[in-house]
Order: structure tokens, then sequence, then C-alpha cells
């Protein structure tokens, strides 16, 4: 019984050293932090590529949509083309246009009193002025103009003529002459058929092209706008 108990004894006696042992170097290797120290992560998280610090830079990625004033998009133009800095060539078209008359007594002949050109920033204004309203009217590019009836070519200055076709109308007045504008060269008479009066226009264009054009009507008054610049579409 007693031999029994020394060797129970010893064996306790070595498993009590080698822990011992064992704890002593857990402890030399890591020692635990002392009060008011912190340990540092055993690694850093990398930083997420669309996360960007103070002071950070990011490049976008292509095909991303810009912000205000990247010019992402088509910009429309004001009605007027007024306004300063760069606009762009309104895109009128040059299709041929019609209107119907306006304001004119169905028992009256509208007359037309006076042609005048006023330029603007992108565009130049033909304005036709009538007494008794507005007549129907059609306006087209003709090049070369010429005499209805006849055919005579009518010489006009300008690279472009476009003609303006009044229905039902009489001139009254003087009108017609060179002018100098960015665009209008030259308002000429072309000739009065079978109801019909005929004015020319003659126009350069900048760059290469038809010049767009559009046609605004106010009380007695008819304006062709003609782009300076050749039209985009």
């Amino acid at each position: 019984m007693k031999s029994r108990s020394a060797a129970t004894a010893i064996a306790l006696v070595s498993v009590l050293v080698v822990s011992g042992c064992e704890e002593g170097a857990q402890d030399d290797a890591a020692p635990a932090p002392t009060a008011g120290e912190s340990r540092p992560a055993d690694a850093s998280p990398s930083p997420s590529p669309s996360s960007s610090g103070p002071g950070e830079s990011r490049t976008p990625e292509p095909g991303g949509s810009g912000g205000p004033g990247d010019g992402g998009g088509a910009v429309s133009p004001t009605a007027d083309g007024d306004g300063g800095g760069s606009v762009s060539v309104p895109s009128w078209g040059t299709a041929r246009k019609d209107g119907e008359a306006e304001g004119a007594d169905p028992a009256a002949t509208p007359k037309l009193t006076a042609v005048r050109v006023t330029g603007r920033d992108v565009y130049d204004r033909v304005t036709f002025e009538f007494d008794g309203g507005v007549p129907a009217h059609i306006v087209a590019y003709l090049e070369p103009l010429h005499q209805p009836g006849s055919g005579t070519p009518v010489p006009v200055e300008g690279e472009h003529s476009i003609e303006v076709v009044l229905v039902g109308a009489l001139p009254d007045g003087e009108y017609g002459g060179k002018e100098q504008t960015a665009g209008v060269r030259e308002i000429t008479k072309v000739g009065l058929f079978e109801g019909e009066l005929r004015v020319g226009i003659g126009f350069d264009t900048e760059g290469d092209g038809r010049a767009g054009f559009r046609l605004v009507t106010e009380v007695n008054r008819l304006h062709v706008d003609i782009t300076h610049g050749a039209s985009p579409v």
C-alpha cells in the first residue's frame, strides 16, 4: 500500500511540473498587455476600391455617367440663339415649310408693304410685313431662283437661295436690295404669277451644307429665320 501511494504521489508531482513549464513558455511568447496598452490586430483590412478617405481622389470608371457640366448629353439651343457664350446651331432643318393664312380678312387681299433683315447671334431674321394679315405661304430652297411661268433664272447674291411664296398677296411698297448681315446677302423680287407673290433670299452659310430655317408668325408679320451655320440635321 505504501509503495502504491508513493508512486501515485510521484506521478502527480510530474504532471504539475510539466503543466507549469508549458504555462511559462506561453507567457514568454505572448505577454499579456498591461493596463492602458492595446495589442495591434494581426492584419489590417484592405480599403474598399469605391471608398475614398479625406484628401484622396478616385479616378472614375470608364463608361460612368458624368455629373452636371460634363456635357454628356445634347444641349438644346434657346429659341432665339441669344444669351452670350458659345451657342450651337439650332436644329431647324432644311425641308420645305408651309403655313396657313393668319389674321387675313377673306374679303380682302393681304399686301406686302416691307421686307426687313436683322442679324442675331446664330441666325439672321428676314421679316415680311403685311397690311391685312399674313397670307398662306410656302418657304423652300430653290437653287437657282427662276421666274414663274417663263423659267428665266433670277440672279441673287449668295451661296444659297430660298424662295418665299406668298399665296394671294400683292406687293405694296418697295423692298429688296443688298444686305450686310452675317448670312443674308440679298433680297430680290422673283415675280408675281397666278396669284402668288414670290421673293428670293440669297445668303452664305458657314461650313458645308445648307442652313436650317424656321418660320415664325405674328400679327401682320412673317419671320424667316436662317442659321449662319450649316444645319446639323
